[in-house]
């Protein structure tokens, strides 16, 4: 792993444990981060792809739900917020990307603006529907293969404003260091352009 790529992914678990849980005290029961080298959260890691498990509900309706996230790093005024959607993890060996093999009910995408300004804003998205609108419609989107990084993931780069309209059910929350602050989707009709050529990242728990 580069320098920059392990200090995403460490800004990754500073955000995690500093904003996250604003967010997960509110809409879960319960609720525990997959953190660590033991070999369940290894494996709910780096097998299916699951960052935390959440307890909803009591009695006949609890649930477990499963959460995969996603952090961009948003600095400066780029015309577009945008997701990548890795659809090979190591586009040398063909081994397939999180698309494929996440067992997520959701998948939080996180966009930190700046440091400074101390906000995350949180799109909390259905993986099942998203899974099988991006089978219909992944396609029409840029191909990007990241070279930078050690295994050359490919992913297609997609507009979060183009999920929010396609997949009900996605949530909108903006979460500050001193709690949740919004907690409504604000959804424009306007289409997003730009690209991101970075690391989405990941607290991976492990050294």
């Amino acid at each position: 792993m580069t320098q920059d790529y392990r200090a995403k992914n460490t800004r990754a678990c500073s955000l995690e444990d500093n904003y996250l849980p604003y967010l997960y005290n509110r809409i879960a029961r319960q609720w525990e981060l997959a953190r660590g080298s033991g070999l369940l959260a290894l494996s709910l890691q780096k097998k299916i792809h699951i960052d935390a498990v959440l307890l909803s509900g009591t009695g006949t309706k609890e649930r477990l739900y499963f959460v995969e996230h996603k952090f961009i790093f948003y600095h400066g005024n780029k015309p577009g917020k945008n997701v990548t959607i890795e659809t090979l993890q190591n586009s040398y060996s063909d081994t397939p990307g999180w698309s494929i093999t996440t067992q997520a009910d959701f998948i939080l995408f996180a966009f930190e603006h700046t440091p400074e300004e101390k906000i995350l804003e949180v799109y909390l998205v259905p993986w099942r529907k998203l899974k099988v609108w991006f089978s219909e419609h992944g396609s029409l989107y840029r191909l990007y293969t990241d070279h930078k990084a050690p295994n050359a993931p490919e992913m297609r780069i997609i507009p979060i404003s183009h999920i929010e309209r396609a997949i009900t059910g996605t949530r909108r929350y903006i979460i500050s260091e001193n709690g949740l602050v919004v907690t409504d989707i604000q959804t424009s009709n306007k289409p997003t352009t730009g690209t991101i050529h970075t690391h989405i990242a990941v607290c991976s728990g492990v050294a």
